[in-house]
């Protein structure tokens, strides 16, 4: 019962930081700064990816001339791009007049 208790307690935890962290990332992708905001954006990175295939080879032969076949593992490697995501800060342009003030000003 005890360890029931706290693997629930546990759990709501985790679901709890996630909704926490998601609700940040979404205010934070459009939260302005001084001179500037951070913007969400999209890289393409390359992965080497390794794939193992198999080949049939001829290894010998037994006692009554028979060839023996043998399927022997290869790695070929490939490049695939990846998509990611990375925050990048977006200055504002000041064209001689300051447009990080208020309607106050």
């Amino acid at each position: 019962m005890f360890t029931k208790t706290i693997l629930a307690t546990a759990t709501a935890a985790v679901i709890a930081a996630g909704a926490m962290a998601l609700s940040t990332a979404a205010a934070e992708a459009h939260y302005s700064y001084q001179g500037g905001y951070y913007a969400t954006q999209a890289v393409s990175v390359p992965q080497t990816v390794y794939k193992t295939y198999y080949k049939t080879v001829l290894t010998g032969y037994d006692d009554c001339y028979n060839p023996i076949y043998q399927q022997v593992p290869y790695s070929v490697s490939e490049t695939v791009y990846v998509t990611e995501y990375q925050k990048v800060f977006v200055p504002y342009a000041h064209y001689g007049y300051a447009t990080s003030y208020g309607s106050q000003y």
